[in-house]
């Protein structure tokens, strides 16, 4: 493996991933505790959007790193964002549900680029919940797929 590789597949540490995952959730439960109008509220919502987009790109990033032994050589060349999910339900590693659940997210994700940061956030307020339990769950899925004593 050479210095690319590493690069693009990573080292498979989640010890990032989790620390994101639970300051998206702490800033969640501190916006819906703000006024909409309020600095707290735009602070909280700021955070948020930005957690949201780490965590995609950390999950990305630590997924790829676990689909690394599954990968043929042409895989490993032609491989985007899109497919990262897909390829981990085809693994085994995620469900087909979770799969399209994260693409759907993907896509959140590049509206953010057009839209204001509260008003993505106010709009996006019911997904943020569900968003955080399939963080976690991809996290556990993750870690359970690096390790060597939960392979079968």
């Amino acid at each position: 493996m050479d210095e690319f590789d590493d690069m693009f597949w990573g080292n498979g540490d989640t010890t990032l991933l989790e620390k994101d995952i639970q300051v998206f959730e702490r800033a969640f439960e501190l916006l819906c505790k703000s006024e909409p109008d309020s600095i707290d509220y735009a602070m909280y919502s700021a955070a948020c959007i930005k957690e949201f987009d780490i965590i995609l790109g950390q999950s990305r990033h630590v997924l790829k790193f676990a689909l690394r032994p599954y990968c043929t050589e042409k895989e490993k060349n032609g491989i985007t964002i899109y497919d990262v999910f897909p390829m981990a339900f085809r693994k085994k590693i995620i469900s087909l549900k979770d799969s399209k659940r994260w693409i759907k997210y993907e896509e959140c994700r590049e509206d953010l680029e057009y839209e204001d940061d509260c008003n993505f956030a106010h709009e996006n307020l019911k997904v943020f919940p569900e968003f955080i339990n399939d963080a976690k769950l991809l996290l556990k899925a993750i870690k359970d797929q690096n390790d060597p004593a939960t392979v079968i």
